[in-house]
């Protein structure tokens, strides 16, 4: 059956009509924007699909490593394929039309080493990847997908979280905004340091991103603090009117039984409500911090990590990775 859809790369001057269409994709985020790629990664390329009236209907962001390395930037957990709206559509007309525009954005993926994104949990016709031999892995985030009745969602919580909020409060730990991206960066660090790690991205990176959502007003800083001024926690909250995401959060481990990052998220999603319709935890596959995520009651959201690469680039990776890890605990050795 002949296509009624083709893919390009589009030119720059184009990345406007890229935008708005991000806003109307059910897997749209901020992460997808053109802006936040320019900020991101030094080398991106945009893939849209056009219906034939030439209207943007699908797509993909492409950061670009290293030639032919193609995966999620630093701190990006989320990009892969953006559809268009088609909940108007019965069932059966709109399964094609995804699958239809799917496999035309997999047939016109440029020559690849690498292909490794975690797509958005709005994403749920990945068929044409595996018919093309692509490998999956399943991620998880929890969202709270109602902030509208805030005040409500701490009932939600496990009684943990709540104790350790309260706890904090009781302490004299309070939530401030008035710090820098600096302080913040200095207790991120912390996080990655107790597990003998570096953070692989870099405090220039984290100064870029802070530089460009400021500008946009899309980010909020909150700092646990104690009475003595001491850092315990702090959050790094990402926003636009669809989502805010716990985008980053570190703690200082010499005072990490406080309570203070429960107290630290919990007054994340309260600010989140001001902006946002939902909460995103960016979640991860690491136990404690999974368990943690969840018992603040958001709603449990798998996505797809959809792969492909030779068994002499996976293994160059995972390579490099291992060495970076010892390279730094051999430098932390007295």
């Amino acid at each position: 059956m002949a296509r009624t859809v083709k893919t390009r790369i589009l030119p720059q001057e184009e990345y406007e009509r890229w935008d708005a269409f991000v806003d109307t994709s059910p897997q749209g985020s901020l992460f997808n924007k053109s802006w936040w790629l320019s900020t991101v990664s030094s080398d991106f390329s945009i893939l849209a699909c056009e219906d034939g009236s030439g209207r943007i209907i699908g797509g993909i962001a492409l950061p670009r490593y290293y030639g032919t390395l193609y995966k999620n930037p630093p701190i990006t957990t989320v990009l892969g394929v953006l559809l268009g709206d088609f909940s108007d559509l019965k069932n059966a007309t709109r399964y094609s039309k995804e699958i239809e525009i799917v496999e035309e954005i997999v047939a016109s993926l440029p020559r690849f080493r690498l292909f490794d994104y975690g797509f958005s949990y709005h994403f749920t016709n990945a068929l044409p990847f595996k018919w093309a031999g692509f490998s999956f892995d399943i991620g998880c985030t929890y969202v709270i997908e109602d902030l509208s009745a805030v005040d409500a969602l701490f009932d939600d919580f496990k009684t943990n979280i709540k104790t350790d909020v309260r706890k904090a409060a009781k302490n004299g730990v309070s939530i401030t905004d008035a710090l820098t991206i600096d302080d913040f960066y200095a207790v991120h660090r912390m996080t990655f340091q107790r597990q003998s790690m570096e953070v692989s991205y870099g405090k220039d990176f984290v100064l870029g991103i802070e530089r460009t959502l400021a500008a946009r007003n899309a980010r909020k800083m909150l700092f646990a603090v104690d009475e003595a001024k001491r850092i315990h926690a702090a959050a790094y909250i990402v926003h636009d009117a669809r989502c805010a995401y716990y985008f980053m959060g570190g703690g200082d481990p010499a005072l990490r039984n406080s309570g203070a990052t429960s107290l630290v998220i919990w007054e994340a999603i309260r600010f989140a409500a001001t902006v946002s319709r939902e909460f995103n935890f960016e979640g991860s596959s690491v136990p404690s911090i999974e368990r943690f995520f969840r018992a603040f009651g958001g709603e449990q959201r798998p996505y797809h990590i959809i792969r492909k690469s030779s068994a002499v680039t996976r293994m160059a990776l995972s390579l490099l990775r291992t060495q970076r890890n010892l390279i730094y605990r051999f430098r932390k050795l007295p």
